[in-house]
């Protein structure tokens, strides 16, 4: 606002004139702007891929951990009951152990003569020892024991053939069953080495050296005997005769 003063005619006039200034003329109320609320809580139950796919994962998770928790519980309780009834059944086992070894110590205590040693063989076999070699079994019943152990060698093998389960990697183990060619062997008067060939003895470097073997090994045991025992043959010694003075 500004004034201005004039002194005309002896009159003083007053002009008074308002400049509209900007702080004057901003109590005006501004415009506010427009708030837009944006809900999706409609995509996330349509879609269920996309940028949801992570929330969507962790709910089916938070879902089976709830599931799990609640059927762990019966497991656990099953679980604790078997639990128990194996703990009962190992030491109705343990005491039946017991008792059957008493009885077994106790009949081994009454055994004599050859019962005895018979128990105290299949015990050793129980514990690792091995079976004796060479045992006497009279000729029929080894016989008889030969063949049916071919039968069933030969059973297996065909067995294994059908199955498909046959190689050549593991043919030793029905080995026994296999048919072998009979050997040939020259019949009538024979030197014992070496072989007959288009009516001639044909004799190798290995025959000849076990020929010489042999025949040193004669000598020497003929020298060992004469030295030792003196071969049943003394020697008279010629003694000197004494001269006459």
């Amino acid at each position: 606002m500004t004034k201005s003063k004039s002194n005309r005619s002896g009159t003083n006039n007053t002009h008074v004139s308002f400049i509209p200034s900007t702080t004057a003329n901003n109590t005006t109320p501004k415009k506010e702007p427009d708030v837009i609320v944006f809900n999706d809580s409609c995509l996330k139950k349509a879609s269920k891929g996309g940028s949801n796919i992570i929330e969507w994962k962790s709910f089916m998770i938070s879902k089976m951990n709830e599931k799990s928790q609640i059927s762990s519980a019966p497991k656990v309780i099953k679980e604790l009951e078997e639990e128990r009834i194996n703990k009962k059944n190992d030491k109705e086992l343990e005491e039946l152990l017991k008792t059957t070894k008493l009885l077994e110590k106790y009949t081994a205590e009454q055994l004599t003569g050859k019962d005895r040693r018979k128990y105290n063989e299949r015990k050793m076999f129980e514990l690792g020892a091995k079976p004796k070699k060479g045992m006497k079994i009279p000729t029929p019943i080894s016989l008889g024991i030969q063949s049916k152990r071919q039968e069933r060698d030969q059973q297996e093998l065909e067995e294994a053939k059908n199955l498909g389960l046959y190689h050549q990697s593991i043919k030793h183990k029905w080995a026994s069953s296999s048919s072998k060619p009979p050997q040939v062997r020259d019949k009538g008067i024979g030197m014992g080495i070496g072989k007959v060939k288009n009516g001639m003895l044909m004799l190798s470097s290995k025959d000849i050296k076990r020929v010489q073997n042999s025949a040193s090994d004669r000598k020497s045991s003929n020298r060992g005997g004469l030295k030792k025992h003196g071969g049943g043959i003394k020697k008279k010694r010629n003694k000197p005769k004494k001269r006459n003075k």
